[in-house]
């Protein structure tokens, strides 16, 4: 009788044919927008389905005033009495499960909206004829110092202090000893050195290295610290190398901030660098967690797309590198997560939104 009045089976039934599309007819013919359009709100309005019948759980359902309906009402009770300590907790799930559908919803739709606002931009041709990359002319509004006292003010609030920054990059110095074959004798460079965290951490293993940054107030950061480093462009810095001349380069936060071309010529230029059995190490923000994707990413403006870490792997082996190790880095702390993780559904929800905030590459030459 409950299950009756309540529909359960054709709720089931209807969210089904909404995420599938269904109920909206058929969709080939429509163009990607609309399609992407149509489907978003095939799982809005499952999402509002599943919103109105959580609070269903343990409520009696309408009684008709018969005998019949006065005896299953009686024994209706009687389980849901035999079940009061087991009730709330389903309750529980069911405000958890439809509290993070509802995130997740939004962060999808945030993330379509990003796409689709940066659409025109990046289908915008990057090379003028005669071959030459087109370049965007800086503001000339903006004074250039005042442009690096930000970068320097958004290091600092959203990239962390720099005895954490130093705690978060050991995991490298440790894989680096557990390599075989070890990697060569000779210089490391830190591309984009930032406050010099890395260069502190190889003066620390006797390891002699140089960083190179644009912007002129870290690296007097650095001088301050006593850490060898030089303002400069990276992609020129790279490709004024000599062949083969160095040991170790590493880049952590930078690639996101170059467009696409610019961080493959970066690479390859690292590549022709590096010597024979010398290593890459990459980190980046992890748009695998939809909270770094579709939200975290965009504080800092000098962002200019998200790199999943498959694009990463694979430029890298497009280049001739051997991926030796990936890393999976700073998760939400456990506190942060859901609870129930033994349930699958959930889990998958935790490693979307809790999951890995950064990855890390190590590659080898």
């Amino acid at each position: 009788m409950l299950a009756d009045t309540l529909n359960l089976r054709q709720v089931v039934e209807q969210i089904h044919s909404r995420v599938r599309g269904e109920s909206q007819g058929n969709t080939e013919s429509l163009p990607d927008g609309a399609t992407a359009a149509r489907r978003f709100g095939s799982l809005r309005g499952s999402y509002d389905c599943l919103y109105q019948i959580r609070n269903s759980v343990g409520q009696m359902p309408p009684c008709p005033d018969t005998m019949r309906g006065r005896l299953g009402s009686y024994l209706v009770r009687v389980v849901q009495r035999a079940l009061f300590w087991y009730t709330p907790q389903i309750v529980a799930v069911q405000e958890a499960i439809t509290e993070v559908l509802g995130e997740l919803i939004w962060a999808l739709e945030e993330q379509s909206g990003a796409v689709g606002r940066e659409g025109p931009r990046l289908e915008k041709p990057r090379h003028v004829p005669g071959g030459e990359v087109e370049r965007v002319p800086a503001h000339s509004g903006v004074p250039p110092l005042t442009s690096h006292q930000f970068q320097f003010s958004l290091l600092k609030r959203f990239r962390g202090s720099e005895e954490d920054v130093k705690s978060k990059l050991k995991v490298y110095v440790a894989a680096i000893r557990t390599l075989s074959p070890p990697p060569p004798q000779g210089m490391w460079l830190d591309v984009g050195c930032g406050r010099g965290e890395w260069l502190a951490l190889a003066r620390e293993a006797g390891q002699e290295a140089m960083g190179i940054d644009s912007n002129p107030l870290l690296i007097a950061h650095c001088a301050s610290l006593r850490l060898p480093a030089e303002r400069g462009d990276a992609l020129a810095y790279l490709a004024a190398l000599p062949q083969e001349s160095l040991a170790l380069i590493s880049a952590f936060h930078v690639l996101e901030h170059l467009p696409f071309h610019d961080s493959l010529a970066c690479i390859e230029a690292a590549v022709r660098a590096l010597k024979p059995g010398g290593l890459l190490i990459l980190e980046m923000p992890n748009p695998a967690n939809l909270t770094i994707g579709a939200h975290s990413f965009w504080n800092d403006p000098t962002h200019e797309r998200p790199v999943p870490a498959q694009l990463a792997e694979l430029v890298l082996e497009f280049c001739g590198l051997h991926l030796e190790r990936r890393f999976d880095l700073n998760p939400s702390p456990t506190e942060e997560q859901l609870p129930f993780q033994e349930i699958y559904f959930v889990d998958r929800i935790n490693q979307h939104l809790c999951g890995p905030r950064d990855y890390g590459i190590l590659a080898r030459k």
